[in-house]
C-alpha cells in the first residue's frame, strides 16, 4: 500500500485525533506536526463548534479552513471569516427545543458565535474545564448559560445545530424519531450524543465544498473518522481511514482501518507508517 500521493489530511477530532480523555495523543500530535513540516495540509473536521475546539486548533497549528458542526459551518481559521454556513431556521429550532424540553433531556445550541445552554450540564462542563486550562483568551470557548436561549440570540447570530445528550438508548431513539418528523436530519456524534441540523449539513458535503473552492483535491485527500457523523466524509474521498473501534457501518465506509484506537494514537501511527514512512 502506498499513499505517497496524499497531500491533505482531513481528520475528525473526538474518537479519532483525540483520546477518550479529550486530549491529542502525543504520537498523533507528533505525526501531524511532521506531516505539516513536510508540506502536507491538515484540516480539522469536527462535530463541535470550531470555537469550541480552538485549543486543539492551536496545538495542531491549524491554518486551513475548519469544518465544524458536522459540516454546517466552514470558517477561514486565519481570518475568522465564515466561508459557508447552513443555518437552522428559528421556526425549526423552536420545535426542536420544545421536543427536548418535553422529554427533559439536556441540550445545547451551537451558533456562529458561541455555545448556548439553558443550564450548566452535559458537555458544557467540559468546556468550562477547558477554559480554565486555556493558556490564552484565544483558546477559550465562548459560551452563554441562560434559560432563554432563543431570546439571547444576537441579530446576525446563526444557529447551526442542536446537541442533545440522552443516556438511555431507547429514549434517544424515541426523541430522534420525533425530530425526524421535522425538516431536519440527525446523526450520532458520540456515545449518547445526538446532533440535529438542517439538510445537507454533513462533513462529506463540507469536504466537497472545500474541493469545489480549491482548498483541496478529493483524489489526494485522506479523510479520517470514527463515528456515524463521519461516514459521509469517509465516502467523499477515494482514500479514507476508520478507527478500529468504530461501528461496522463506519468501517464499511472506509478504505483502511487503523491498527489501534485513538487512545493509542491510531491515526498518528497510520500517518507515520503510510504517509511519512
Amino acid at each position: 500500500m502506498t499513499l505517497k500521493h496524499i497531500k491533505t489530511i482531513v481528520t475528525d477530532m473526538d474518537g479519532t485525533a483525540l483520546t477518550s480523555t479529550k486530549e491529542l495523543h502525543p504520537i498523533t500530535l507528533e505525526a501531524f506536526a511532521e506531516w505539516q513540516a513536510q508540506g502536507g495540509n491538515l484540516i480539522m473536521a469536527t462535530g463541535r463548534l470550531d470555537l469550541g475546539a480552538r485549543l486543539y486548533a492551536s496545538q495542531l497549528n491549524i491554518k486551513l479552513p475548519v469544518i465544524s458542526c458536522n459540516g454546517a459551518l466552514i470558517r477561514d481559521w486565519e481570518t475568522g471569516k465564515v466561508l459557508y454556513k447552513n443555518a437552522v431556521p428559528m421556526s425549526i429550532m423552536e420545535q426542536t427545543v420544545s421536543i427536548a424540553k418535553a422529554h427533559d433531556v439536556p441540550y445545547h445550541i451551537y451558533t456562529t458565535e458561541r455555545l448556548l445552554s439553558p443550564e450548566l450540564y452535559g458537555t458544557m462542563t467540559r468546556y468550562v474545564k477547558m477554559n480554565e486550562q486555556a493558556k490564552t483568551e484565544d483558546e477559550k470557548t465562548p459560551y452563554t448559560i441562560t434559560p432563554d436561549i432563543l431570546g439571547a440570540l444576537h441579530e446576525d447570530e446563526a444557529m447551526l445545530k442542536m446537541l442533545v445528550i440522552i443516556e438511555d438508548n431507547e429514549l434517544l431513539n424515541k426523541v430522534r424519531a420525533e425530530f425526524l418528523k421535522l425538516d431536519v436530519e440527525t446523526v450520532i456524534s458520540g456515545p449518547n450524543l445526538l446532533d440535529v441540523m438542517v439538510g445537507n449539513s454533513t462533513k462529506g458535503a463540507a469536504v466537497e465544498w472545500l474541493a469545489e473552492h480549491g482548498y483541496l483535491e478529493l483524489e489526494t485527500t485522506l479523510t479520517c473518522g470514527d463515528n456515524e457523523n463521519d461516514i459521509s466524509m469517509l465516502q467523499s474521498t477515494p482514500q479514507s481511514l476508520a478507527m478500529c473501534n468504530a461501528k461496522d457501518v463506519v468501517k464499511e465506509a472506509a478504505t483502511f482501518i487503523s491498527e489501534v484506537d485513538s487512545n493509542e494514537g491510531g491515526v498518528g501511527r497510520f500517518v507515520k507508517q503510510h504517509l511519512l514512512g
